[in-house]
């Protein structure tokens, strides 16, 4: 038996049964690791039970089996002080508080009780001294351990059960558990919540003394038996690490086994508000250490080096010491691309599945087990991690007190790379009416709903005007500004331009208007075509017709405020009344409010009615829909800017009301604030704003950099990228998300997201404006390792090309064509014919155009035959057709005294 000083570190109290003593040790490690002994005590038989009080003096109390309390000082090894029992039985566990109180259990007797609480001050002067408390008669106690709390004592009864006792009152339980498991009670010091027992068969149960109430099973975890072996150890011994929270350590049938137990909150049952309690521990990790057949551990504890911080157990075998190391090791865990949560333990991973929905089972699903290596022979406890996460999501201690979490089904559920999933597996690529169907964010909606309206424009060939200006993928600042290569905030403030390109834009702009053939709604007189157009590009074209069937299309779906909020937005007050009066009883309200208000002021009387102002404005601040909010707002002062600064409104709606109702000037101040705003808040609806241009790419940066949805800007930026320019942040996007599709196994898909980007970067001729890829792989001389391969990239300019060219025409064809054109050395030798590989059969890379379908495919075939083939393996060369003929009759390389075989390579 072996109990760790409370007072010195590094110091044990160790019963040592064959010598009948109990000596006061350190550990010495040089020149071999034995015991120190400081002091000891004699003639300490039949010992059962030892704890210590860390006084002035520290004062150990041993237990025996006719139960004699022994109480012996460190300082005083000669003082020794015995209390004896009026009625001869075992002791079966003390225990001292942290105010000197002694409790000793006992035997269960008929004419005594069989808990005793001693003053343990009074007991060492006198003792005889009578118990100052006890009780339990007619059951006997096998366990006691003081909590933290120095008056609250658990005692785990012989009926099976373990008692919560108050000892400031009566020796009573205040409350009780009823469970096997009541031995060896031991309660974590770094927590205080949690404490375990064991039964006796081995098992030990993990409880949690919060849910000790009515109707809630305290009971929270139960760990097997240590599988060491067979025979059964008289010895079991359980210990809660004093530095590392959660960590327990028992000793039973010979072996030791450490397990780290991690507090996490328990996740709610979604059908219901009451949440679950069986389970809130995490078996993390779990280690057992065996001893050899002809060894005996007879007790253990933590030890904690002083030059070390890495905790060590120490054991007593076979009355030696033996340290055994217990590194902090922590289950590595990663999620994989589909949101499941793998771990690791030594060479095996364990597929902790975490399904979007509530999880109902722990099997993995099939899919997932082809993905993984299974090991069946592990000292890991696999079904205690698995069947540990299977109604839990894993947090702080801290964090699981903390009602305001959501359930780890639900952060699932919305985290961006679940949803970037679902998207993908619904076809979220290049349909723009299908994404809009796809996407549950309405301002993701309105851009794509814009995007779709822009790529109509571009496809039907509106925007074409006989003066060349590029208005495709435009947003409102652009057009306004007459500035379509945006490319920073900055550009928005400092665009300045000639008064012939002003004159050239605006003409352009009244050709493309002219092409519609609509007579577009602006009640504000402007001097300039352009704001039309704007309205145009944004999809906020209406005219008179289309105004009147989208506000009866409204009232049809019974939305009559959003039917008013669009009359108000074109300048038909009159109508607002109207509509809001067929609505339901608040609408009616409402309008007769608006109503009384015009008939009795009217809207241009700015000075008068006061009063109605301010509740007007009251009411526009306490309203949650937006278009009621936006008329309050412009009845209270007749201000369109006061409807402007609604944010509630969405940006579509705001920028309309800016297009129709604000002057050119304060129209061009307006923008400039909303351009800043939203490029720098990453708000996605900005795109209408700023268009597909590459100040539109910087707000989307700042979009991925709040929400992570690489898969919407990465479309996004695929209508203009490479088509109209280039961009390392979207590249950047594109590739990520081609990550994603391999890392979901989602190759069909990713290669559908290909096709699509190859689509939109053709131009109206048809050309594809895609820069080819580099090759990964190419034919290099040995010399000079520069590539045979004549390609003209952004590296190698017209100069350079034609430089080579002209050397290589003044010198010999016969001997330029079987040498490397950079260094001149010469090619191998084919392995079959003996012929040279000549550079002018390695085919040469072209910029990437259209075929010609003219090309005879028979001489491609031929051509072919002679290009370079190479073994992999002996690196010996040979001509394709060559190669293809030799290893038809033979495996081994034509090269003599080559035993290479090239054809299973």
């Amino acid at each position: 038996m072996l109990q760790r000083s409370k007072k010195k570190n590094g110091f044990y109290f160790w019963v040592n049964e064959e010598a009948d003593e109990i000596r006061y040790v350190s550990l010495k490690t040089t020149p071999k690791l034995r015991w120190k002994t400081h002091s000891f005590w004699k003639s300490q038989k039949g010992i059962k039970c030892l704890d210590s009080f860390p006084g002035s003096s520290e004062i150990l109390c041993a237990g025996s089996s006719t139960g004699n309390l022994s109480l012996l000082s460190e300082k005083h090894p000669e003082f020794s002080a015995v209390v004896t029992p009026k009625h001869a039985r075992a002791c079966k566990s003390i225990s001292f508080s942290g105010v000197g109180s002694l409790a000793a259990a006992y035997a269960k007797s008929k004419n005594d009780l069989s808990l005793k609480i001693w003053d343990v001050r009074t007991l060492l002067h006198n003792t005889s001294q009578e118990p100052n408390q006890q009780g339990f008669a007619m059951e006997g106690i096998a366990s006691v351990c003081y909590d933290k709390n120095p008056f609250l004592l658990f005692a785990g009864s012989t009926t099976r059960s373990i008692h919560i006792v108050d000892t400031r009152k009566q020796l009573e339980a205040e409350s009780s558990i009823e469970t096997p498991c009541y031995q060896n009670i031991t309660i974590d010091p770094l927590s205080g919540n949690y404490f375990a027992a064991n039964s006796y068969d081995g098992h030990i149960a993990i409880y949690d003394r919060r849910f000790l109430v009515p109707g809630a099973n305290a009971q929270i975890m139960e760990l097997n038996p240590n599988p060491g072996e067979t025979k059964k150890n008289p010895y079991f011994q359980a210990r809660f690490s004093f530095e590392k929270l959660g960590q327990l350590s028992c000793l039973s049938n010979n072996s030791i086994s450490v397990r780290q137990l991690s507090p996490c909150r328990v996740q709610d049952d979604p059908l219901t508000d009451e949440p679950e309690i069986d389970n809130s521990l995490l078996l993390t990790f779990e280690k057992f250490i065996n001893m050899k057949d002809n060894t005996t551990c007879s007790g253990f504890d933590y030890y904690y080096p002083s030059s070390s911080s890495s905790p060590q157990l120490l054991a007593v075998v076979d009355s030696s010491p033996k340290l055994f190391s217990i590194q902090n090791e922590f289950l590595p865990m990663s999620f994989s691309a589909k949101n499941r949560l793998i771990s690791s333990y030594k060479e095996t991973l364990y597929p902790l599945d975490t399904p979007y929905s509530v999880v109902q089972s722990a099997e993995v699903e099939d899919d997932h087990k082809d993905d993984i290596a299974f090991s069946e022979t592990t000292s890991y406890s696999s079904t205690s991690i698995e069947n540990s996460l299977e109604k839990i999501s894993i947090i702080s201690e801290e964090s699981a007190q903390n009602d305001d979490l959501l359930p780890s089904y639900r952060v699932i559920r919305t985290d961006i790379l679940n949803l970037m999933l679902e998207r993908a597996q619904q076809g979220y690529r290049f349909d723009c009416s299908k994404n809009y169907d796809i996407i549950s964010d309405f301002y993701l909606k309105d851009v794509w709903k814009w995007v779709e309206l822009s790529h109509s424009l571009y496809s039907d060939g509106r925007y074409n005007c006989s003066i060349d200006i590029d208005l495709t993928y435009q947003g409102a600042l652009g057009i306004w500004f007459m500035d379509t290569e945006l490319t920073n905030i900055a550009d928005v403030f400092d665009a300045k331009h000639s008064r012939l390109f002003e004159k050239k834009f605006l003409k352009a702009a009244e050709t493309i208007i002219s092409n519609f053939d609509l007579d577009i709604l602006t009640p504000i007189p402007t001097k300039r075509p352009l704001r039309q157009l704007v309205l145009l590009a944004c999809g906020l074209g209406y005219t008179k017709v289309r105004l009147d069937q989208d506000i009866e299309s409204f009232i049809g779906a019974n939305e009559h405020v959003k039917a008013a909020g669009l009359a108000l937005f074109h300048g038909k007050i009159e109508n607002v009344v109207r509509i809001l009066a067929m609505g339901g009883e608040l609408e009616k309200t409402i309008s007769t409010a608006v109503a009384g208000y015009i008939t009795s002021q009217g809207l241009n009387q700015l000075g008068s009615d006061s009063l109605w102002k301010e509740m007007s404005r009251n009411l526009s601040t306490e309203l949650e829909d937006p278009y009621l909010r936006a008329i309050f707002a412009y009845v209270s002062n007749s201000d369109w800017r006061d409807v402007l600064d609604e944010v509630s409104l969405s940006l579509r709606d705001r920028l309309g009301i800016a297009l129709r109702f604000l002057p050119d000037e304060d129209l061009s101040n307006y923008l400039e604030d909303l351009c800043r705003t939203t490029v720098q808040s990453g708000d996605p609806e900005g795109i209408i704003l700023t268009g597909l241009t590459p100040l539109g790419i910087e707000l989307l940066q700042n979009f991925v950099n709040h929400s992570n949805d690489v898969q919407t800007a990465a479309l996004l930026a695929s209508y203009v990228v490479p088509k109209k320019f280039t961009d390392w942040r979207a590249d950047g996007w594109i590739e990520s998300y081609r990550e994603l599709f391999n890392r979901w196994r989602l190759y069909r898909e990713r290669v559908k997201f290909d096709l699509g980007r190859t689509e939109l970067s053709r131009d109206q001729n048809g050309q594809v404006m895609k820069i080819a890829p580099k090759p990964s792989l190419y034919i290099s001389c040995n010399y000079c390792k520069k590539s045979l391969v004549h390609q003209k990239d952004s590296t190698q300019s017209e100069q350079s090309v034609s430089t080579l060219t002209k050397t290589r025409k003044l010198t010999n064809p016969k001997n330029s064509s079987h040498t490397c054109p950079h260094c001149r050395q010469p090619f191998p030798k084919c392995s079959v014919c003996g012929l040279a590989l000549s550079d002018q059969d390695v085919p040469q890379n072209k910029p990437t155009s259209i075929p010609n379908q003219n090309l005879n495919d028979s001489k491609r075939k031929n051509n072919f035959g002679t290009w370079f083939s190479f073994c992999l393996r002996c690196y010996h060369g040979t001509h394709a057709a060559h190669a293809s003929e030799w290893f038809m009759r033979h495996s081994v390389c034509p090269v003599p005294d080559c035993s290479c075989n090239c054809a299973l390579s």
